[in-house]
């Protein structure tokens, strides 16, 4: 008769795939969440709308065997809605940007950033803000009856999540993600690729690079859920390259890689992150793409070529428009120009190397 998941969230990325995995398995799965961003459901899920900020009367008299936090981003959040709710597991997805330091590998026995209990959340408090829920999850069941989910960079179908912003343009939220624009981070890729001609890769094909399909994640997590496990575990993909990625995209598009050095990005005023995504200067900026082990537990089984096949199809299937494509940050077409116009006199490694 498949288990009881309550899922809070669903509706975007991760919370989808997990919601779509569950039901495929053949589990009894209620969506609750907003309603502001959620995709189709599929048949059977049982979906109620409500703000997790006003309760949980809707849910609050079933008995879950587990439920899925997909979307907490502040402690008192997850403090009421684990002591509310009758579960057997409650399992949090949580996020490696809890560990304090990448300059040396990072288990789930690493030191996290300090606890925060509250505050408004943008990027430099999530970490924070995050580890404050995982202590407020251990405080309100211990850790033999919670689970946390640390993923790291995931990519696939759906992809939205760079799109996110921290409250609306108008006016930030201390507690939820808006999602204003579609703005690909591993997406841009395989789009920039599909567009053709020459394409500015950041520093060399050997350097770092780490991401695990999030079709992968979610069958992963609903094992540990099926099992019953508890305790912490990081999600993360294997340890791969820029050169790797290069690879999978120029099988599925018309562009020619060209790697340009980071210090000729920097000089090009070149934003970490956006600018280029997925990439910053070398340093604890980009760490983490190379120093968080999986664990005993690896969630990875797909390769870089599906992910990247996988997120490809999906852009033919939605044909984004551009402009709604991007988030803004990227580099410009006359930036481009001109770091390729200097790669071309030998400041890169040079065009359509992918090693």
């Amino acid at each position: 008769m498949g288990m009881a998941i309550l899922v809070i969230g669903g509706g975007v990325f991760i919370g989808r795939h997990l919601v779509q995995e569950a039901v495929r398995r053949g589990h009894r799965v209620t969506v609750l969440n907003r309603g502001l961003s959620t995709g189709p459901l599929p048949p059977g899920v049982t979906w109620l709308r409500g703000d997790r900020a006003d309760g949980f009367d809707a849910v609050r008299s079933t008995r879950w065997d587990t439920v899925v936090d997909t979307c907490a981003y502040q402690p008192a959040q997850v403090e009421r809605s684990a002591r509310e709710l009758d579960c057997g597991v409650y399992a949090l997805i949580s996020t490696i940007s809890v560990y304090r330091d990448f300059s040396a590998p990072t288990p789930v026995t690493a030191p996290t950033v300090p606890a925060r209990r509250t505050g408004l959340l943008d990027g430099a408090s999530y970490g924070e803000l995050k580890a404050g829920c995982e202590a407020a999850l251990t405080a309100a069941r211990g850790s033999g009856r919670s689970l946390v989910v640390r993923p790291g960079l995931v990519a696939g179908p759906h992809d939205v999540s760079s799109r996110r912003r921290y409250g609306s343009p108008a006016r930030p939220s201390p507690t939820h993600l808006h999602y204003d624009r579609f703005a690909g981070r591993f997406p841009y890729w395989p789009w920039r690729f599909a567009r053709g001609g020459d394409v500015v890769l950041p520093g060399t094909p050997d350097d770092p690079f780490q991401v695990l399909d999030v079709r992968d994640l979610a069958e992963w997590t609903t094992d540990l859920v099926e099992d019953g496990t508890t305790g912490v575990f990081n999600a993360v993909g294997p340890q791969s390259t820029w050169g790797a990625l290069a690879r999978a995209c120029a099988r599925r598009g018309l562009g020619r890689p060209v790697w340009v050095p980071e210090d000729s990005l920097v000089a090009a005023g070149v934003a970490p992150h956006t600018g280029l995504p997925m990439w910053a200067p070398a340093g604890t900026g980009t760490a983490w793409f190379s120093r968080v082990p999986a664990g005993a537990r690896p969630a990875a089984k797909r390769s870089l070529d599906e992910t990247v096949g996988s997120v490809a199809d999906w852009l033919d299937e939605a044909a984004p428009d551009p402009e709604q494509f991007l988030g803004g940050g990227e580099i410009d077409m006359t930036t481009e120009r001109l770091l390729l116009e200097g790669a071309r006199t030998g400041a890169a490694t040079g065009t359509g190397d992918t090693r």
